[in-house]
């Protein structure tokens, strides 16, 4: 996972840690979002899901974020 372009991509969306772990979005602890925002915790591909509609990430944006590792 692309942590730096999906920390990116949430302030390009104005979207702020609080809004994701409210009941409609994750339904978390705000220090759950920090710990996986910090790989501490691995995002869930249903949390994946939901920052992908929150932010209407294209096929591309996603795959790019969440699956995509660098072959050196």
């Amino acid at each position: 996972m692309n942590l730096n372009k999906l920390k990116g991509k949430l302030v390009e969306c104005d979207i702020k840690h609080k809004e994701l772990a409210a009941k409609k979005a994750w339904d978390c602890a705000l220090c759950t979002v920090s710990q996986k925002m910090n790989g501490v915790r691995p995002i869930t591909l249903t949390e994946a899901n939901i920052v992908a509609s929150m932010c209407k990430l294209t096929p591309l944006e996603y795959y790019e974020i969440f699956f995509n590792k660098e072959i050196a």
